[in-house]
């Protein structure tokens, strides 16, 4: 499988907040997996496949809550709680891979591209940036965040050169709920 497209979501600069980016992956024009995260680590930028929380269903009503929980959030009902187990490789996962790459080579050709990319999206939007301001950077005024990033922090600037090419209509999953 080959990766056709890349497609990136810039997040709001914050110096305290290490996610950067959501992006978009497309493999053989047919397979389309989101949700995709750019992260700065201590070590340089990471791609984290998109995951969600693993649930387990209370005992006493049946509805699923998240597997640390201490209380359901139907009933109230106190949820049995599992020993710790010292061992790492016994340590329960909260969060679940949705979807991941099965090999190195997978992970690498995904993160090449996903981080590149984010690089020239990050090299574009710099360059975009009002010139001559007196500010540290990386980190912009208070008017510049209003103008440039919306109410949940991203740059609707970016996300309009996201848009498809050709003129094709975006599919539901950009709308609503999924976007």
């Amino acid at each position: 499988m080959e990766i056709t497209e890349v497609r990136v979501r810039l997040i709001q600069d914050d110096d305290k907040e290490k996610l950067r980016a959501f992006a978009t992956i497309t493999f053989d024009n047919c397979f389309v997996v989101r949700e995709v995260k750019v992260i700065q680590g201590d070590k340089g930028y990471f791609v984290a496949m998109p995951s969600r929380k693993a649930m387990e269903r209370c005992r006493n009503c049946g509805v699923r809550n998240v597997v640390k929980a201490v209380y359901c959030s139907r009933c109230g009902q106190r949820l049995p709680q599992r020993p710790a187990t010292p061992i790492p490789a016994n340590r329960e996962k909260i969060y679940l891979d949705i979807a991941h790459p099965i090999n190195a080579e997978c992970r690498k050709k995904i993160h090449d591209a996903v981080i590149g990319v984010y690089q020239e999206e990050r090299r574009k939007f710099d360059e975009i940036k009002p010139q001559g301001q007196a500010q540290k950077a990386g980190s912009p005024t208070e008017s510049e965040e209003a103008a440039e990033f919306d109410e949940d922090g991203v740059n609707p600037e970016v996300e309009k050169s996201e848009g498809k090419a050709g003129g094709e209509e975006e599919d539901d999953f950009d709308k609503g709920i999924f976007a």
